[in-house]
């Protein structure tokens, strides 16, 4: 997306939420994650 659109965005999935001390969705404004990882019950919503 930085190349293409000059946007940054951050990749979030299991393994990074869980290395994560702060809430991965306040982290940055623009976000990558599948439907799966984002309609589990324990990940934080937005």
């Amino acid at each position: 997306m930085l190349r293409w659109f000059n946007e940054d965005f951050d990749i979030i999935f299991s393994a990074v939420d869980q290395q994560q001390l702060t809430d991965p969705w306040d982290k940055s404004s623009h976000v990558i994650a599948s439907i799966d990882y984002a309609k589990q019950d324990d990940v934080p919503k937005c």
